[in-house]
C-alpha cells in the first residue's frame, strides 16, 4: 500500500489540479468573506444580512455528508459565484467517488421580492430561513447577488414529503439578482425551485435530479430562458411542476413567469426505472407564458393541466393567461393529456386546449441528435429538424420583457452554438465544440468582469496556464476530476510531504502544460496511464489495500521521464527528488 500511495503522490506533482488546502466552515458568517480555495461545509452555514460570500473561478465547496453540508442566504445577504467557462466553482459532495444523491443540503437563497402565501412571508423547508416581505419591505428589484458558471452535484435531502431541500432553491428572490449558466445534477428532490419571487435565470441544466427538474410555487413571475432538463428514470417525476398555491390556488400575485427556449427531455425507456411521468405539469391555479419549446420523452404525457382554477386561468376567466404555443412536443405517452379533470366538469381536455386553442404547437420529430444520452448528450437539432427549418413558427418575446432575447429556433440549444457542451458543465466539452473561437453566447454582456480569461487557450496547442494538466489530459468536466480532486483534498492533503508536492505543482504547472500540450503523443500516453491509476486512486480513498501493477509503475515513471526530458532545470529537480523519494522510501505514507 505505501509504494502505491506514492507513486499517486508522484501522480499528484504532475497531474492533480492545483487548489489551496480545503478549510471546513461551519456557522454564520457575518461579514464580506472571499473563498479563494476549496471549501467544506460544515452543517448549515449562514450567510447573514449584510454580508456578500464571494466564491472565486476554480473553487469546489465540499457539503459534508456526515453534517447535512448546506449554504443558506439570508435575506439582505448576498452570494457572488465568479466562475468562468473553463474554471466553474463546483458544489458536490465530500464522498469523492461515492458520492450519490442526497448527500448534502444545496443551497438556498432567501429574499425580499414579494410571494402570495397569507401574510406575504415564508419559512425555508429544513429551517432554512424566513423570506417574503410584508408593507415597506418589499422589493421585487432585491438583488440576492450575481452567480455564474456553477455546478450543484449530488444534493438535496428529504426530510420528509413536506419538508426537503432543493439543489437550489430559490425563495422570495427579486429580478435585480443576475443567475445564469450554471447545471444541477443528481439532486434528490427538485433541481431548482423557486417559492415566489421575481427572479430571472438563463442558460441552466437540470439532469437526473429526483422529484421535479424545474419547479415553482408561492406566486413566482420571473423568466427563465435557454434550460435543458434530461431525466433518468430511476427516481424522476414531473419536468416542470408549475402551481401557483397549493393552499390557494386563486391567491395572488399569481405565478405567471415567461419561459422561452426549453429542452425537456424525459426518460422515455425502462432501463432505470419507471419513472420520468409528466413533461409539463400546469396546476394550483398557475398562469405561464411558455413558448419556442421541446418536450419529449415522458412516460405519462408531456402537457397536462390539473385543478378547476387552472383550467380557469386557461379559458379567459382570470387577468392572466395559460400559454403553452410554439413548442414541439413528440414521443410522450400521449403528448397531450387526453384525460380532463375528473373533480370537476371541465371545459375541454388538455389535448383539445394545446392542439387546437393554441395555433402553433406541433407533433413532430425534432430531430436532436442524442438526447437521452446520460452521459455525453448532444441536445441539438440535427439537419433537417422542425426545431430549424420553420416547420413551427418561432414566437417572438413578450412585449416590455427585456430578459428574453429573439431566436430563429426552438429549444434551448443553437444548432451553431452548443453552450450545454463547453468545460463548465458536468459533461465537458464535446467535439463539434472544440476549435470555436467565438464561443461567447449572446449573454455576454451581463457576463462578469473576469470573462477576460477566454483567452486563446481554446485552441488545442495552447500553454496557457488557466487550465491545470489534469484538465489539459483529461478534458474538462471529466466526472474523474472529481474523483482526483478528493484524493488530493484526502491523502496528499493529510502529509506534509503531500503539502510540500501541492507547492511543487503550484510553481511548475504551467510549464507541465506547455510540454504535454505540445507532445502529441505524451499527451495520449498520459491519458492513457491516468485512465489505468483511476481504480487504484478509488481503492485508496476507500482505505482498501491494493497494489500497483510494476508494468503501470514504469508507464508512470516514463511519463515521468518524459517531462522531465523538456523540462527546466527548476522542474527537473522536482522530478528527481520525487522519483529519489520513491526509490528510498521517503514518502511515509
Amino acid at each position: 500500500m505505501k509504494r502505491v500511495l506514492a507513486l499517486l503522490m508522484i501522480m499528484g506533482l504532475i497531474f492533480v489540479p492545483a487548489s489551496f488546502a480545503q478549510q471546513a466552515v461551519e456557522g454564520d458568517i457575518t461579514s464580506d468573506t472571499t473563498w479563494s480555495g476549496d471549501v467544506l461545509l460544515k452543517g448549515a452555514v449562514f450567510v447573514q444580512s449584510g454580508a456578500t460570500l464571494t466564491i472565486e473561478k476554480g473553487v469546489t465547496v465540499f457539503g459534508e455528508k456526515a453534517t447535512i453540508g448546506t449554504l443558506i442566504i439570508a435575506q439582505g445577504a448576498k452570494l457572488n459565484i465568479n466562475g468562468t467557462e473553463d474554471e466553474p466553482v463546483v458544489f458536490t459532495s465530500d464522498q469523492g467517488a461515492n458520492a450519490q444523491r442526497a448527500d448534502w443540503g444545496g443551497i438556498i437563497i432567501n429574499g425580499y421580492a414579494t410571494i402570495n402565501k397569507e401574510g406575504g412571508i415564508g419559512e425555508g423547508e429544513g429551517d432554512t430561513g424566513q423570506y417574503g416581505c410584508s408593507g415597506a419591505e418589499c422589493n421585487d428589484k432585491d438583488n440576492s447577488g450575481t452567480m455564474q458558471y456553477f455546478r450543484v452535484e449530488f444534493a438535496g435531502i428529504e426530510f420528509s414529503p413536506e419538508n426537503e431541500l432543493n439543489g437550489i432553491a430559490l425563495q422570495g428572490v427579486g429580478s435585480g439578482t443576475t443567475l445564469d449558466h450554471f447545471q444541477v445534477h443528481a439532486n434528490k428532490d427538485d433541481g431548482i425551485e423557486m417559492f415566489g419571487g421575481t427572479v430571472d435565470w438563463k442558460y441552466g441544466i437540470l439532469t437526473e435530479c429526483a422529484d421535479d427538474s424545474i419547479d415553482w410555487t408561492e406566486g413566482w413571475r420571473g423568466a427563465v430562458q435557454f434550460a435543458v432538463v434530461q431525466q433518468k428514470a430511476d427516481d424522476a417525476d414531473q419536468g416542470l411542476e408549475c402551481d401557483n398555491l397549493g393552499k390557494d390556488p386563486s391567491a395572488t400575485p399569481r405565478a405567471n413567469p415567461d419561459m422561452y427556449n426549453l429542452t425537456v427531455i424525459g426518460d422515455p425507456s425502462t432501463t432505470y426505472g419507471d419513472e420520468s411521468d409528466i413533461g409539463v405539469l400546469l396546476r394550483a391555479g398557475t398562469a405561464v407564458n411558455l413558448r419556442n419549446s421541446i418536450i419529449m420523452g415522458f412516460k405519462e404525457a408531456g402537457v397536462d393541466i390539473d385543478d378547476e382554477e387552472t383550467y380557469a386561468v386557461a379559458q379567459g376567466n382570470r387577468a392572466e393567461e395559460l400559454i403553452v404555443d410554439n413548442c414541439i412536443v413528440f414521443n410522450n405517452n400521449p403528448n397531450f393529456s387526453e384525460d380532463a379533470e375528473e373533480e370537476f366538469q371541465a371545459p375541454f381536455t388538455p389535448k383539445t386546449y394545446f392542439t387546437e386553442t393554441m395555433q402553433n404547437n406541433k407533433e413532430v420529430d425534432p430531430k436532436l441528435n442524442d438526447p437521452y444520452n446520460l452521459t455525453d448528450p448532444d441536445f441539438r437539432p440535427g439537419d433537417g429538424s422542425p426545431a430549424t427549418d420553420g416547420t413551427v413558427t418561432v414566437a417572438s418575446p413578450p412585449s416590455g420583457n427585456t430578459f428574453i432575447e429573439s431566436t430563429t429556433y426552438i429549444g434551448a440549444v443553437d444548432p451553431e452554438d452548443d453552450w450545454t457542451r463547453k468545460p463548465w458543465t458536468r459533461f465537458g466539452t464535446a467535439p463539434w465544440t472544440e476549435g470555436d473561437d467565438d464561443d461567447d453566447t449572446a449573454d455576454d454582456d451581463d457576463d462578469t468582469a473576469d470573462d477576460d480569461d477566454d483567452t486563446p487557450d481554446d485552441d488545442d496547442d495552447d500553454d496557457s496556464g488557466d487550465d491545470c494538466p489534469l484538465i489539459v489530459v483529461m478534458g474538462a468536466g471529466n466526472p474523474q476530476l472529481d474523483v482526483l480532486r478528493n484524493f488530493r483534498d484526502t491523502v496528499l492533503a493529510q502529509t506534509a510531504t503531500g503539502a510540500l508536492y501541492t507547492e511543487l505543482y503550484y510553481q511548475y504547472a504551467d510549464e507541465v502544460i506547455a510540454i504535454i500540450s505540445a507532445d502529441k503523443a505524451l499527451l495520449s500516453a498520459s491519458a492513457s496511464v491516468i485512465t489505468k491509476v483511476m481504480p487504484i486512486v478509488e481503492a485508496a480513498l476507500a482505505n482498501k489495500n491494493t497494489t500497483l501493477d510494476d508494468d503501470l509503475a514504469k508507464d508512470m515513471i516514463g511519463i515521468l521521464d518524459k517531462i522531465s526530458a523538456q523540462a527546466g532545470i527548476g522542474l527537473k529537480i522536482a522530478i528527481f527528488k520525487a522519483k529519489m523519494d520513491l526509490k528510498g522510501g521517503n514518502l511515509p505514507l
